[in-house]
């Protein structure tokens, strides 16, 4: 199979390959933040993975309520258009995550926080789909389809690679930072010792200490998610509407 889209990368499918590597940023956007927020909610605020798993359960809904949407609009809107909205969505709602995401939101705040990521998918995911069977034959979609699905979850894997080592080595940066701070003398070092055993007291500090660095480690990986996500917005441009496929088919056959 991928032999053979290989040779039909070589010969004329520049719609299909500028597709795939938006397909690919699709798997890493949706997968990455797929895991920030359970994990943030279950490793940082103490939720059970049943209650991490119900405050993201309403993104999905909000892709079932868009999917159809961007199904009516790309028949209507160029397609490109559709995924600069799309992105340009959901860099502001990383932009939005990476200013809200604390150790003090409830639950209904990291609920929301899902709901916003996955309004503007759907008019990614659609649209580049469609483009990724401009100029391929109908002999093979299969073959395209396959390649669609393997592209984006080989994304889904790098991306949450990827994060989860940045995870952990921010974290770890931050809390070099902190521990620096965390001596006799420093009033909010002797505030929280204040009144307790030393042994307790070191290890309540300690803890905050790493709490408040993987926070940060999240709140920047967030961010730089947003940036990546906004950088992608002109390169849209790259890809070509396309004519029919039908047309692109007997061209390429010939």
């Amino acid at each position: 199979m991928y032999g053979n889209i290989s040779q039909f990368l070589c010969r004329r499918a520049y719609a299909f390959a500028t597709a795939m590597v938006f397909t690919f940023s699709l798997g890493v956007v949706l997968y990455g933040t797929t895991v920030l927020i359970p994990l943030f909610l279950q490793s940082l605020m103490g939720y059970s993975a049943v209650s991490a798993g119900e405050a993201i359960s309403g993104g999905g809904l909000m892709m079932i309520v868009m999917m159809p949407i961007a199904g009516i609009l790309i028949s209507r809107v160029d397609p490109r258009y559709m995924m600069m909205c799309g992105f340009g969505m959901t860099a502001l709602s990383l932009y939005h995550m990476s200013t809200h995401l604390t150790l003090g939101i409830d639950f209904g705040t990291a609920a929301m926080l899902r709901v916003y990521q996955t309004m503007g998918l759907a008019f990614i995911f659609i649209p580049s789909n469609t483009l990724a069977y401009v100029g391929v034959p109908r002999t093979k979609n299969n073959q395209v389809s396959g390649m669609n699905a393997f592209i984006r979850n080989i994304g889904g894997s790098i991306g949450i690679a990827v994060i989860s080592t940045m995870l952990t080595r921010l974290a770890q940066t931050y809390q070099t930072y902190m521990v620096v701070h965390a001596h006799p003398g420093n009033p909010a070092f002797d505030a929280m010792m204040r009144g307790i055993p030393a042994q307790l007291g070191y290890a309540r500090v300690y803890r905050t200490i790493q709490m408040q660095a993987s926070n940060l480690a999240y709140v920047d990986i967030v961010g730089a998610m947003s940036i990546v996500v906004v950088c992608l917005i002109p390169l849209v441009l790259l890809m070509r509407r396309g004519a029919p496929a039908s047309r692109d088919a007997r061209s390429i056959n010939k």
